[in-house]
């Protein structure tokens, strides 16, 4: 037995006894709530990816999700932010039904079945109609009842709910002209910041 042998003989044993040493301790809980905004940026990459790739298991996965996010999380016209154990709850954020639409919007591009396309279209009029400013332009990250009203541009380790609402617009706008006057304002009430800081605010 030469030494590459003898080392990768030591590894797999010593690889083995690290698993069975954790299977004795206690695992950590396993966080198994399902999002609406997460599964809709997922839904989008795996439809990016079956465009270029065509395969067709990444179209199974971006529609599953969809459907079940359709299913078990959209009620009246309502997006909710959380399913776990059964049960969708929270009012979904203005992140919730960006992401999401988005993700149907790339879906259809994939699929060209008309009921994404239908669904994301509702998706981007209500979050028009919930966290569109009408005074300021852009959008708000949060419903409140309270006076000051959130509003979150830039992008950070993921991109920003402002900027996939505004893209998701910017599709949107070839279907729907009344949407111009929507993203000239929404990019105009970030202008100073994207002159500062660029990099922190892209439509994706």
């Amino acid at each position: 037995m030469n030494d590459d042998e003898i080392f990768n003989k030591k590894f797999r044993e010593n690889i083995l006894r690290l698993h069975q040493a954790r299977d004795k301790r206690i695992k950590p809980n396993t966080d198994d709530k399902i999002l609406s905004d997460i599964n809709g940026m997922m839904i989008e990459a795996l439809s990016k990816a079956y465009i270029v790739f065509k395969k067709p298991e990444y179209l199974d996965l971006a529609e599953n999700a969809a459907d079940f996010i359709i299913s078990k999380m959209y009620k009246d016209g309502v997006l909710m932010h959380r399913y776990r154990q059964g049960e969708s709850e929270i009012p979904g954020f203005l992140d919730d039904y960006a992401f999401f639409a988005s993700g149907l919007l790339y879906l259809y591009e994939a699929t060209f079945n008309d009921i994404y396309l239908n669904y994301a279209d509702d998706l981007i009029k209500t979050m028009i109609g919930k966290y569109h400013d009408k005074s300021s332009g852009g959008f708000y990250s949060y419903l409140t009842d309270l006076p000051v009203r959130l509003r979150e541009s830039n992008d950070n380790a993921i991109p920003s709910g402002f900027s996939a609402a505004l893209n998701d617009i910017i599709i949107e706008s070839y279907i729907h002209d009344e949407y111009n006057e929507i993203i000239d304002n929404s990019i105009r009430s970030v202008a100073s910041s994207i002159k500062r800081n660029p990099v922190f605010l892209q439509v994706h």
